[in-house]
């Protein structure tokens, strides 16, 4: 053990005990430390997830796809049109099931997709659900994923009961495959 000078007024501590208090002083700077970027990194997850429960990677209906995405023969006649989603047939009434989390921006009439829900999912990432027999959400409501918000029909303009299910970037269609996982 070292000898300890005193210094009048000052209390006694020895340079080991000094030391120590340094380290430890040290080490609760990197605890502190730690427990910010702990702060931060759980922030990050939060939104993480949240992003990824918003993201629209759900099947809104398990069905056999009879129309994809793109240029396809008009069921109408008149030749080759642009089909803005993909085309998911399935029984009259099953439910439809948001494809993420989001608000709902519209729930109504359609002329050609009939009655009608759409979703935002923020981002300027928006998912249409078309033709349905029912709604069963409003403008305003936000849905989580996997929520039901509709059943199929073959309303609006439709050749049969499906459920038309469209993804819009900026307002553009994309190709909803490129977003559906499981």
């Amino acid at each position: 053990m070292q000898a300890v000078s005193l210094v009048a007024g000052a209390p006694f501590v020895s340079d080991d005990a000094a030391r120590a208090l340094g380290d430890l002083a040290w080490v609760d700077g990197q605890l502190a430390a730690a427990a910010d970027s702990l702060g931060v990194l759980s922030a990050l997850l939060k939104q993480r997830t949240e992003d990824v429960a918003a993201a629209p990677s759900l099947w809104p209906v398990r069905g056999v796809v009879t129309s994809t995405f793109g240029l396809r023969l008009s069921p109408y006649g008149g030749g080759a049109e642009m089909h803005p989603g993909i085309d998911i047939q399935a029984p009259y009434g099953k439910p439809v099931a948001a494809g993420g989390s989001g608000e709902v921006i519209y729930a109504g009439r359609d002329p050609g997709y009939g009655r009608l829900v759409v979703v935002d999912h923020g981002g300027d990432l928006e998912t249409l659900y078309g033709h349905l027999s029912k709604i069963l959400v409003r403008e305003g409501q936000r849905v989580s994923r996997g929520q039901e918000v509709g059943a199929v029909g073959a309303s609006g303009r439709a050749t049969g009961t499906h459920l038309h299910y469209e993804v819009r970037v900026n307002n553009e269609p994309v190709n909803p495959s490129r977003y559906l996982v499981n």
